[in-house]
């Protein structure tokens, strides 16, 4: 009988049980940023993107660390917001080289080929399936190219419930649809 040699670990190493790991040690978890741009509604879908990732295992890190995937949810009512839409991906790309840079939102619906090719973006993801966003990790990652999303939009695309005595943000959502639309 032979004894196995012992591993030393170094410094930096860690190590974590089968039970760390299936209950989600938060070390263990792939880690994604978000960056939002626009209006109110852009804000309210980044935290239900952010809710689905959590719900896909990841673990939601503030834009100033490291992560797996950044997500930018994008604008594009104006020329202005194009080009802030180009700074923040690159912005993102240049702090995170690494990781799996997905464009979601208007502008990935209105220009996604200038959008694939930012360098560092792996995945582009148009208004109407942003929602599903993790859905197309997988391909993202083993793509050759930037994965492209895009189904056609509608108006049902920009359509949101409407809750008593709140304060609606139609004129926002009017500018963006009238905007995908020409």
């Amino acid at each position: 009988m032979t004894l196995l040699s012992e591993t030393t670990l170094t410094q930096d190493s860690e190590t974590f049980s089968a039970n760390e790991l299936k209950e989600g040690n938060e070390h263990a978890k792939k880690r994604v940023s978000f960056h939002t741009l626009g209006c109110r509604l852009n804000q309210s879908e980044t935290d239900v993107l952010a809710r689905s990732f959590e719900k896909q295992g990841y673990r939601v890190v503030p834009e100033t660390e490291s992560a797996d995937v950044c997500v930018i949810n994008t604008c594009t009512v104006t020329e202005h917001s194009d080009a802030k839409n180009r700074q923040a991906i690159r912005t993102l790309h240049r702090l995170n080289p690494k990781a799996l840079i997905a464009v979601v939102g208007c502008y990935a619906q209105i220009n996604p080929e200038a959008i694939a090719d930012i360098e560092g973006v792996r995945l582009v993801v148009g208004s109407e399936e942003k929602m599903r966003i993790t859905n197309y990790l997988e391909q993202a990652h083993s793509a050759s190219v930037p994965l492209i999303i895009r189904p056609k939009i509608t108006k049902k695309t920009f359509t949101a419930p409407v809750v008593p005595h709140s304060r609606p943000v139609f004129l926002a959502m009017h500018v963006c649809f009238v905007g995908a639309l020409s």
